[in-house]
Parts: C-alpha cells; sequence; structure tokens
C-alpha cells in the first residue's frame, strides 16, 4: 500500500514538459505489481483489499497522458513502450482510455518534426489495431466514450501517418465493405474509417468511392439501415466540401451537376437524419462558380424552405444560411439595383404562401420572410414594407395555427425593423387582425400575443391601443401598461419598490425564432466588485457603479435570513492557538451555531431581565397570578365620588385588561379545560381577589378554569369520566347497559367529510375495522360464554329429571 497515495491525482493534473523515461522506470512496476497483487487476492476471495489495489493501479495509469503532454525525451524513450502499449490495447479494457489519451497529446502536443516521425514509424502497427478494435468490437452504451476515443486517435495518427500506407488501409477498409456477408453495424464502422482516410486518397481510389456511394444510394430504404445512409451522405459531404487539392481536381463541374441534381431530387423523399448531410453538401456545391446560376437558385430554395421545420436545430441552422447565400447570390446575379433586386426575390419567396393544400409550405416561408427581413433590415424601403405588413394582416387571419404561429413571429420582426410612422398606417387593420386570431385560436399563442402587445403599448401607449382593440383585451393592456410603467419607474431610479443600482441599460430589441433558446447571461464582475459584496447591504445598495451592466439588485428576507445564519457560525480555537484541522472527526465539536456567551456576559444578561421584571408595571403572585396594584389616593377618590355604576364599570375595565394580558388565546385555554364545568356556572357574581399586604382587594368577574395559572386553586381533583362510563353495569359482571332516555351503548364516529380524501380513506377505514374487529372479538366470547350457559343449564336439567 502507497503512504503517499494521495499526490496521484494532484501529479495527474499538474505534471507536463516532463521526461516520459520517469514514468517507464518508476511508476510502470508499480502498476505491474499492484495488478498481480489484486490479482492473488482476488482469488483468494479479499475483495475489499483487491478493489483498493485496482482503484491505485487505475490512478497510477491515469498519470500517463500527463507523461505524454509535451514529453522532452520522445525519440529515445517512446520506444521503450510503444510495444507495451499495443499490448495493453488489446488485452487491458480497463487502460485503454488512459494509452488512447496518451498517444494522442505524444501526436498534438509536440512540434519537433524528427519526434512526429519517430510515432509515424508505429503506424503500420497502431492504425491496423485501431480499425480491428473499432470495428471488431460489439460496442454497448456503457463504452461508446472509449469507441470515441479510438476514433479520435484514428484521425490524429492519420496526420502524421504516409498517404501510401492510408491508401493500403482505404484499399483493405472498401474490399470489407464490399463482402456481403458483413452485418449494418461493422458496414457503419467501416464507413467512419473510410470518412477519415477520404482526405489522403488519389483520383483513382476517389472513383472507387464514388462507385460505392452510388451502390448505397441506389439501395431500397428497407435494405440497408438509416446509419448507413447517413454515414455515406457524411462522406459525400466531406468530398463536397474539396479541402484538397485532389478533391478539388475530382469534383468537377459535371460531377458538382450531377450531385446537385441528385440531392435535390432525393432531399423531399428522404427520411429527416439525412436531410441535415444533403443541406450542407447543396450548401459546398453553391460556392462553386458553375452552379451560381438564377434557374439553379429557383430550384434550391423551395426544397430549403421545406427543411425550415425540421426537428435537428443544426439542419434549420444550415437551411436558414443557404437561404440567406442565395439571397446574396440572387442579388448579385441580378442586373437591377440591390433594393430592386432584393424586392424581386421577396416577390418570388411569397409565392410559397399562396399554396393554400400546403399549411406546412406557407409557415416555413414565413419563417423565411422573418429571418431575411432581420438580416437584410437596413436595406428593406420602398414597396416592399408596406407587401410586408400588408401580408401580416391578412395571415394572422389564417385557420391553420401552424401558420398563425409562424405569423405571430413575422409580426414581432415587423414590430422591430419598421419604423412607427409606417407602422401606424396599418395600426387599425393588425388590431384586427390580431383580435380575429385571438378569437378563433382561443387564447392558444397568449404567450406570444403578449411579447406583441408589449411591443405595441411601447410604440403607441396605452390609450392609443385601448381605442382599437375590443373589451376582451382591456385588461390584458392595462397590466402590461401598469407592468410597462413600472419597469420604466425602476429604469430612472425612482421606484418606490425595494431599493435598485440603475445603470446602462440597452434598449435595443431582440428577435427570437421559436426554434432557438435565448439565455440570460450575468454580467462579469472585476475582483473588487465581488469583495464589495461582503460588505453591508446598505453600503452596498448606496454605491451606485456606471460601468457595471447590472439592472436591479434586490435582497430578499430570505437572502438576509442566510446570511445571518452562515455570519453567526463560530469556531473555538484551542487553547494552545494553534488552527484547527477541519479533516479530523472530531472538528466538528468546535463548531458552533452561535458564540458563547462569556461569564461576564451571561451574568449581565440575567441582571438585565431581574430588573426588567422588577420594573413591569405588573408583579405576580407565587403562585403564577398576575397581580394589579391601585393607587390608594386613586381608590379613595374614586369611593367617593363614583357611584356604583362606576364601580361595575371599573370591574368591566380591570375584566378587558385581564383577558388582554392573560386570556388572548381563549380558543387554546378552552381546549384544556375539562369535560364536567357544572360546578362553576354559579360563579360568575363572584368577587376575585388577591390578598397581598401591598394591594386592595379588586372585584373582578374573572373565574378560574382552565389548565395552568388559569387552574382551580385549594380544591381537590376531580377524577375524570372516560366517556361511556355511564352504562357500565354496577355489578361489574361485563358488559354495558342501555338507559332510559340515552342513546344506546354503541360506538359511534363522528362523520368526518376528510374521509372523502383518497390520500386519508385508509385511516378512517383503519377505525372501523378496530370497532368492527372488537365486536366480533366479543360476539365471539359471548357466544361461548352462551354455549356453556345452556350446556350447564341443559345438564341441571337432566339431573332433575
Amino acid at each position: 500500500q502507497l503512504d503517499q497515495s494521495w499526490l496521484l491525482p494532484l501529479l495527474r493534473d499538474n505534471i507536463t514538459h516532463t521526461e516520459l523515461n520517469h514514468f517507464v522506470a518508476y511508476f510502470l512496476p508499480i502498476a505491474f505489481q499492484l495488478q498481480t497483487t489484486a490479482e492473488n487476492l482476488r482469488e483468494k476471495g479479499d475483495l475489499t483489499n483487491s478493489t483498493v489495489l485496482s482503484t491505485l493501479q487505475d490512478q497510477i495509469w491515469s498519470l500517463f497522458p500527463a507523461y505524454c503532454s509535451h514529453a522532452t525525451d520522445i525519440s529515445t524513450s517512446f520506444k521503450l513502450i510503444a510495444k507495451g502499449i499495443g499490448t495493453s490495447l488489446t488485452k487491458r479494457p480497463d487502460l485503454r482510455i488512459y494509452l488512447l489519451a496518451g498517444l494522442r497529446n505524444l501526436i498534438s502536443k509536440t512540434d519537433d518534426e524528427s519526434e512526429q516521425q519517430e510515432i509515424g514509424k508505429y503506424a503500420k502497427n497502431y492504425l491496423p489495431l485501431l480499425f480491428n478494435l473499432y470495428t471488431s468490437e460489439k460496442w454497448s452504451a456503457s463504452r461508446d466514450a472509449v469507441r470515441a476515443s479510438v476514433f479520435e486517435t484514428i484521425k490524429r495518427y492519420l496526420t502524421i501517418t504516409d498517404h501510401t500506407l492510408c491508401q493500403t488501409f482505404f484499399d483493405k477498409s472498401l474490399e470489407k465493405t464490399q463482402n456481403t456477408e458483413t452485418d449494418q453495424t461493422t458496414l457503419m464502422y467501416l464507413l467512419d474509417i473510410i470518412l477519415v482516410l477520404v482526405p489522403y486518397l488519389d483520383a483513382q481510389r476517389l472513383e472507387l468511392l464514388e462507385n460505392k456511394l452510388k451502390q448505397l444510394f441506389a439501395m431500397k430504404d428497407g435494405s440497408v439501415k438509416r446509419s448507413v445512409l447517413k454515414k455515406a451522405y457524411r462522406i459525400l459531404e466531406e468530398l463536397c466540401t474539396r479541402s484538397t487539392l485532389t478533391i478539388q481536381q475530382f469534383i468537377d463541374e459535371r460531377r458538382s451537376k450531377l450531385l446537385l441534381e441528385h440531392l435535390l431530387a432525393s432531399l423531399t423523399k428522404s427520411q429527416s437524419a439525412l436531410k441535415g448531410p444533403q443541406i450542407r453538401c447543396i450548401s459546398s456545391l453553391l460556392d462553386m462558380p458553375n452552379n451560381q446560376t438564377i434557374p439553379t437558385l429557383k430550384q434550391i430554395i423551395p426544397q430549403t424552405v421545406q427543411c425550415l421545420h425540421e426537428i435537428n436545430g443544426r439542419t434549420r441552422h444550415d437551411a436558414y444560411i443557404i437561404i440567406i447565400k442565395c439571397t446574396r447570390l440572387w442579388t448579385t446575379l441580378s442586373e437591377k439595383s440591390f433594393i430592386d433586386s432584393l424586392t424581386d426575390f421577396f416577390h418570388f419567396l411569397m409565392a410559397g404562401l399562396i399554396s393554400p393544400h400546403s399549411p406546412s409550405m406557407s409557415s416555413a416561408t414565413l419563417l423565411a420572410i422573418s429571418r431575411l427581413c432581420l438580416e437584410f433590415r437596413e436595406n428593406l424601403a420602398g414597396t416592399i414594407v408596406d407587401e410586408l405588413i400588408s401580408t401580416l394582416i391578412l395571415v394572422l387571419q389564417s385557420k391553420e395555427r401552424q401558420v398563425v404561429q409562424a405569423a405571430l413571429s413575422f409580426c414581432r420582426v415587423l414590430l422591430i425593423i419598421v419604423n412607427e410612422t409606417t407602422l401606424s398606417k396599418y395600426i387599425e387593420q393588425l388590431a384586427h387582425s390580431l383580435t380575429i386570431m385571438r378569437e378563433e385560436n382561443n387564447f392558444t399563442y397568449r404567450s406570444k400575443l403578449k411579447l406583441i402587445l408589449q411591443k405595441l403599448i411601447k410604440i403607441f401607449g396605452f390609450e392609443s391601443l385601448r381605442d382599437l382593440f375590443p373589451a376582451s383585451f382591456h385588461p390584458q393592456l392595462s397590466y402590461i401598461n401598469k407592468m410597462h410603467v413600472r419597469k420604466e419607474r425602476r429604469r430612472k431610479g425612482t421606484s418606490t419598490i425595494g431599493q435598485s443600482v440603475i445603470t446602462k441599460v440597452d434598449d435595443e430589441d431582440e428577435y427570437v425564432d421559436d426554434n432557438e433558446t435565448t439565455f440570460t447571461v450575468k454580467p462579469k464582475l472585476t475582483i473588487d466588485q465581488l469583495l464589495d459584496d461582503s460588505d453591508d447591504d446598505e453600503q452596498h445598495l448606496g454605491r451606485i457603479d456606471d460601468d457595471r451592466t447590472i439592472a436591479t439588485a434586490r435582497t430578499t428576507a430570505s437572502t438576509k435570513r442566510r446570511r445571518e445564519k452562515q455570519s453567526n457560525l463560530w469556531i473555538k480555537e484551542t487553547d494552545d492557538g494553534n488552527p484547527i484541522d477541519l479533516t479530523e472527526p472530531t472538528a466538528a465539536r468546535n463548531i458552533y451555531a452561535t458564540k458563547p456567551l462569556t461569564t461576564r456576559e451571561t451574568e449581565a444578561m440575567k441582571k438585565a431581565a431581574r430588573n426588567k421584571r422588577n420594573n413591569s408595571g405588573f408583579r405576580t403572585a407565587p403562585d403564577g397570578r398576575i397581580i394589579i396594584d391601585v393607587d390608594d389616593d386613586e381608590g379613595n377618590q374614586q369611593q367617593e365620588q363614583e357611584s356604583d355604576d362606576g364601580d361595575d364599570l371599573n370591574r368591566e375595565d380591570i375584566k378587558d385588561l385581564m383577558e388582554t394580558l392573560s386570556l388572548s388565546q381563549r380558543a387554546k385555554n378552552k381546549r384544556k379545560r375539562t369535560f364536567d364545568n357544572d360546578d362553576n356556572d354559579d360563579d360568575d357574581h363572584d368577587d376575585y381577589q388577591v390578598n397581598d399586604k401591598q394591594s386592595q382587594s379588586v372585584h373582578s368577574k374573572y373565574r378560574a378554569g382552565g389548565g395552568g395559572i388559569h387552574r382551580q386553586l385549594n380544591q381537590p381533583a376531580k377524577q375524570k369520566q372516560r366517556p361511556g362510563d355511564a352504562y357500565k353495569t354496577k355489578r361489574g359482571t361485563g358488559g354495558d347497559r342501555k338507559l332510559a332516555n340515552k342513546h344506546d351503548p354503541y360506538a359511534y364516529i363522528k362523520l368526518d367529510f376528510n374521509a372523502l380524501n383518497k390520500r386519508k380513506r385508509g385511516k378512517f377505514k383503519g377505525q372501523f375495522e378496530q370497532i368492527v374487529g372488537a365486536a366480533k372479538r366479543g360476539a365471539n366470547r359471548g357466544a361461548k360464554l352462551g354455549a356453556k350457559e345452556r350446556y350447564h343449564k341443559k345438564n341441571v336439567k337432566r339431573l332433575k329429571n
């Protein structure tokens, strides 16, 4: 067992630019010894120690990638462990993740060409091993990380491998794909290997690859897996990018035209998972000059617009990029001015709104127009703006929800990019369309409608909109206006709700597409601003920093309580003054929730409590009752001047005072009283007197009763009578008796509406089961006693006869 094993994670995170030979000479023998010892202990049944040693061995091997990072002796030390790495990759699956990471670091984290050549010498040994490992291993979901690591290592190793050797590997991989006995999963892995070999192929092998792709694309959908077709399109995407000079010469104008025709023909029929690579292939082919023609753009745009409703976010993003690219090419190829050519392109795109039988195409067209309006918002001018607003007013009245959803997004875009003067001409029609949309869709898109109303109130104001919308909109408009006024008041620093730190706020609106996500990013604070957070709240809120971009800083009650709780923690130091080691198990004994009081502080608190009791307005008797003193002079004046009515009023005032001081929780005291209070009914007119030398008798209608200080004194404690005791027989023979004018001696359960609750039904059901069970036991006992009695009477009667 290693005494300093806790250093291994630290070494793993900090080792770099060191000698690889140190790992080979020092750590490698320890790892092998730990492996042998762990296996022996596992065979003996000592699983605990075997697991500990295996963990130590794993931590030692985790140092290997760190030693390979910018190693200084690759040319002399790598050949010592090259064979061991290959053997361990095959026989030690638990070490593959570390060995593969080490190989990648050796390749990528060195700039010396001689060292790269030294590692490249072993490509003929490592790459076949990695290929077999990638294609032959039965990968499961738990080992996908290792499979990705193997694939990434293959890509890195090919960068320092001779191209002739790469072409040899391609020939062998392509030969395996031709084998009819190869299953679909292995074929998919082989296509992955071919994908990374594409940049290193010559023209002859590119033609062989082209024939293989044609063969795969010609297969029927049921005969080949979707994942295999996706890998084939990924290879085609790599070819269309034309990353090398050989591929650029291979993908000439003729092939690019054929590829574009094939992609456009198959895009509408393809599965959703295949449209992403196809869209990216079309985008790459558009960069070739022979495909940059207006007829070609007219073929591409409708197919691309239909991809805006795909589930995959990357596919939608690539479709938007193609539409923007086509727009720029259209304006470049057109002989008209930029604004006129842009208007012609919008007219061509609006043709997709005419198809009444395809709401999906109409909504996708609206999304495309919205994206282009944002992209070219600075160039929109003339009649195209009026046409866009008129189109919006029409599509908002559509009965197709998919179209209405896209129209609302389009409306938000126009409210951002169009000026107030232009919008004011159509505000009445727009309000009418929004009213019809709301009635038709039954508040389906109320959240988006709320955003639109917020923007309209910000532009035109509440008073102008209230007359344009019907009465059903007025409550929502009033609420939105109130929130808008409050926001403006806070922005100006005049809000009376809480305290705020007012700084610069960006008023620019932002359009959020339906298929995108918006995140709120907190501003970055400097170290000085972070240190300022530890000051008092008043100082912090009073300090205004113009450079910070925080809109509001609030302190809630829960935050205050949490801060107070954290600040009250107190750590007791040791007597010798040394700091406490918080890692020790006994460290928790020295941590207190609050700081303990010293002897002087304790005595001072006790003295203050005694003074508070002595200085209070009322004294207490030894039994806990409150004593109220009346001044002698005031008492004599009251006896001389006040009549009996005055005495009665004094008694009422004292009664109210007593109830205020002592009987404020009468509901609780009622529950504490005994069941039988009949003896106290005649005490209403008794006087409440306190016999004390320093006080006089005070009359009161208060009567003792209940518990605590309100209990009755000098009376013998009554034995509580349990419910049902009155029904017991006096002879004690068991059983109950019936009483005149009383209920039968049965167990009655009060009806409770909570018994209808499904969660509490079992609880109330148990009460009935207990009663029924007790009744059954009593009935059985009575039956047995009755049988014995009948048997005894029968025997007595027989003896008499």
